[in-house]
């Protein structure tokens, strides 16, 4: 696959499969979008971040052999992406969802789980904490009501630093993916 950089919106999209070389992609797809003159380094919470230049924000996820790298110049952002396929156990469901979530625990789509905990990892991701931070100190609102597409995303209620941001979120169910991308002001 080629280490091209995709536009979508005000984003900077790669994905690659992994096939051993992996670094060589995002190094680049980061020269592309930066320049020659570009550096990562990781956050106290061990995830990637540009150390330069400045004024770029990154996100990473990867799940079943593909991996997904997000750039923005807007503000933190983050993104998680899994397979339609995945189910959550009901120990992980009972963690995530809380009782004014209810309609995301739906046994007749439990992909509205998988989106739920794809939407949760991507805010945290855009806090810098990452679950860490804790999923249930996020609600999301109604779940939406289509299976495929693209759908945006409300969040209810938040505390600490999320509560304060106007989140944009954004989901894609596609045919075999989940991939949800947050955004926060800078």
């Amino acid at each position: 696959m080629s280490p091209a950089l995709t536009r979508r919106g005000r984003w900077l999209w790669c994905a690659a499969h992994p096939q051993g070389a992996l670094e060589l992609v995002w190094a680049a797809a980061l020269e592309q979008a930066l320049g020659q003159d570009w550096r990562l380094t990781r956050s106290v919470h061990g995830a990637p971040k540009l150390a330069h230049p400045p004024g770029w924000w990154l996100s990473r996820s990867h799940a079943d052999g593909l991996d997904l790298l997000l750039l923005s110049r807007q503000g933190p952002v983050g993104v998680d992406l899994e397979s339609r396929e995945r189910r959550l156990s009901a120990a992980v469901r009972t963690r995530l969802l809380g009782p004014a979530e209810a309609a995301w625990n739906d046994p007749a789509r439990p992909e509205l789980a998988v989106l739920a905990w794809c939407a949760k990892e991507a805010l945290t991701k855009a806090l810098g904490r990452g679950i860490a931070y804790g999923l249930h100190r996020l609600v999301l609102g109604a779940p939406p009501a289509a299976r495929f597409g693209l759908v945006r995303l409300r969040l209810a209620a938040a505390d600490g630093p999320a509560a304060q941001w106007r989140w944009r979120i954004v989901g894609h169910l596609g045919p075999d993916r989940i991939v949800v991308a947050a955004e926060a002001p800078a």
